[in-house]
């Protein structure tokens, strides 16, 4: 389990907040239409109002509004990057849905999936707009931190570029629902799932194959509640069904582990690396000293026979023979990053598996 994050402090004072103008790029922290104006600084009697408002209904999904280390306690979320930069966002929803009951299930105030101290990417969802705490109607309540203190997020927020839904974990396909497991009756076959895109659990029938790749009875009894599962839906029946990789909640920007990779033909310290080229750049081969190596990853200029790679990913291993990249391993991972091409070389030793879009 990663370490807990502890949340920014914003100051509780009557005296300014600082005003230096600075624009950090984000995603807007909420879908769905939003009213919102520069609260910031504002003289609200007992203190200055530390943030904005972002008014929009109930329920509405809130996302990341850029990658970093997540940590949350009831109603309140923050997300710290590596340069020091953060938010803190607060007035989460508290509500069983349809009531005001002060009294819901942490499922319908955060995503499932959330672990404290995990990697978190942009856009990703976090939880759902409510009224919670001191709030006068359903808002999000949002900060921006630095390094040296706070900030007014209005200028970051003016520009902030707006999504129409969460992004999901994998790479969208027709009838695929993500979510975490929360109940699951044998007798029936029946299984309840929390989506990952709306805080309304759905019931659903596995066939016997989906099942099966879930691990049977004891996979799913097994399974942690932050564990996302991929299912394919048809009819309300799902007839397949796979483990999203545990990387995979964590999937972050160019250069760190995008997701790992399972199945017997791969190594279990197999790991899929998206890497995006600051320019286009055309060679023969891989250039193996120029490589760098971390365990079972390799990082670095991505050359392919007559290829110019706008990105890609690699796959190295040591010593692997040439038949571990199968047909099903191939397209496991090209499912899995979305990339659309590949290709395989060898240098020093090492079997290299390439997936790009050109």
């Amino acid at each position: 389990m990663p370490e807990p994050l502890l949340p920014p402090i914003p100051p509780y004072t009557k005296q300014h907040l600082p005003t230096e103008r600075v624009t950090i790029p984000m995603v807007f922290p909420v879908i769905n239409p939003t009213r919102w104006r520069s609260s910031y600084n504002e003289d609200w009697g007992s203190h200055r109002h530390t943030g904005c408002d972002l008014i929009a209904p109930k329920l509405s999904p809130v996302v990341a509004p850029f990658a970093g280390v997540l940590g949350f306690k009831p109603q309140t979320f923050w997300i710290v990057r590596e340069d020091g930069w953060g938010c803190l966002g607060t007035h989460l929803n508290d509500d069983t849905p349809g009531t005001n009951d002060n009294k819901a299930h942490l499922d319908f105030m955060f995503a499932p999936n959330l672990v404290p101290g995990e990697r978190v990417r942009e856009g990703q969802l976090i939880g759902y707009v409510g009224d919670s705490g001191d709030a006068d109607g359903p808002h999000l309540h949002f900060e921006l931190h630095g390094p040296e203190g706070m900030r007014d997020p209005a200028p970051s927020l003016k520009v902030a570029r707006r999504l129409r839904a969460p992004l999901p974990l994998l790479p969208p396909e027709p009838n695929r629902l993500e979510g975490c497991v929360r109940r699951f009756a044998a007798k029936t076959r029946r299984l309840t799932v929390l989506p990952l895109t709306e805080p309304r659990y759905k019931t659903l029938v596995l066939s016997e194959t989906a099942l099966a790749q879930l691990g049977g009875e004891a996979g799913l009894a097994a399974l942690e509640r932050s564990r996302v599962v991929s299912l394919t839906v048809e009819k309300q029946r799902v007839e397949r069904a796979t483990l999203v990789p545990a990387g995979a909640r964590s999937a972050t920007e160019s250069g760190q582990p995008l997701v790992r990779l399972s199945g017997s033909s791969l190594s279990p310290d197999a790991t899929l690396t998206r890497c995006a080229t600051a320019e286009l750049a055309q060679f023969t081969k891989l250039s193996s000293p120029r490589w760098i190596r971390t365990g079972s990853m390799a990082l670095g200029p991505l050359r392919m026979r007559g290829t110019k790679l706008k990105q890609a990913a690699i796959l190295g291993l040591s010593g692997a023979p040439a038949s571990l990249f199968s047909q099903e391993v191939v397209q496991e991972a090209l499912r899995y990053s979305g990339f659309t091409r590949f290709g395989g070389a060898v240098g020093s030793g090492r079997i290299i598996l390439i997936l790009a879009d050109g």
